[in-house]
């Protein structure tokens, strides 16, 4: 018999749907859930493609989760490392099933959502950047300053 080591891998980017949220689990554990969505291409029988957006469920545990709340705004696009967790439901109509989510190990973000851009684009001017050229929007001085973010640059 054959020796090897079998996982299941996922790695995600994407636009997050709506801002993360903190829960407590039952042993007061911090869980931070969040959904992102990935975009593809599906030749159409026309010939033409259309577009086609997958959700999916995240879920983080840990101190970490609780810092990256605040930033893991709608529209942050993120890069997202984990495992897939599988479990069985069953919803208040008798309805009993099993759903799936990832379980994330590691989030880099790549692109800030745009209602932090005005605020960050604002700190960077106040804060002695380049002057951003007439008539070019906040985010041109926001996208020049942007990149990714470690742990430790997370705002609590």
């Amino acid at each position: 018999m054959l020796n090897y080591r079998s996982f299941a891998q996922v790695i995600l980017v994407g636009v997050l749907g709506h801002n993360a949220q903190v829960r407590q689990t039952k042993s007061g554990s911090a869980m931070l859930t969040f959904s992102v969505a990935t975009k593809s291409s599906v030749k159409q029988a026309t010939g033409g493609y259309q577009t086609v957006t997958t959700w999916h469920d995240c879920l983080m545990f840990g101190p970490r989760s609780e810092k990256l709340a605040s930033a893991l705004l709608k529209g942050t696009v993120v890069s997202l490392q984990g495992s897939l967790n599988y479990r069985e439901v069953e919803l208040k109509n008798g309805y009993k099933g099993k759903t799936c989510s990832i379980l994330v190990e590691d989030v880099q973000i790549l692109a800030e959502g745009k209602a932090q851009a005005p605020a960050r684009a604002q700190t960077a001017r106040t804060a002695g950047a380049p002057a951003q050229a007439s008539g070019a929007p906040d985010e041109v001085v926001y996208a020049a300053s942007s990149g990714m973010v470690s742990e430790d640059e997370i705002p609590c």
